[in-house]
């Protein structure tokens, strides 16, 4: 038989019974990333999708304004709780400037905070700053996943 619409209260098990197998939550939406690290931003767009206790979210942001000068860049805003720190994500910017010999970038959520790093050549993770990497008019794109206990 065929189903067009199937609606389930109690959740559904998928691969057997038992309770890890079950889904019972699932939803999408928006949320407001702002910027801790004192900047200001416009953002073009940013989404969010929870399954079970995995988020998964994406957002384009325009800085507007920037933090005080080497102030790391922090958004917040985050549509649940962070289970614990990690690095979960990727990001493309436009107009960011980066150590020369940066050759990586990546998305790290800690407590509720994300924060960009470069990765630079012979030496630690370095954070996106106010004035020193950012400037009025540059835009970040990234995604990210968590999860959370949620």
């Amino acid at each position: 038989a065929r189903f067009g619409n199937l609606y389930l209260a109690g959740g559904v098990y998928l691969g057997g019974t038992a309770a890890a197998n079950k889904l019972d939550d699932y939803e999408e939406g928006t949320w407001t990333p702002a910027d801790a690290g004192g900047g200001t931003l416009n953002v073009a767009s940013a989404f969010y999708t929870k399954i079970g206790n995995v988020v998964n979210l994406s957002a384009y942001i325009l800085f507007t304004g920037v933090g005080s000068n080497n102030t790391a860049i922090q958004i917040n805003g985050l549509p649940f709780t962070i289970l614990q720190p990690q690095v979960v994500g990727s990001c493309m910017s436009d107009g960011i400037v980066k150590a020369s010999n940066a050759f990586n970038t990546a998305v790290y959520i800690s407590s509720t905070t994300i924060k960009f790093y470069m990765s630079v050549s012979g030496a630690s993770w370095q954070p996106f700053r106010h004035g020193n990497h950012v400037s009025v008019n540059d835009s970040i794109y990234f995604n990210a996943t968590y999860f959370t206990s949620q």
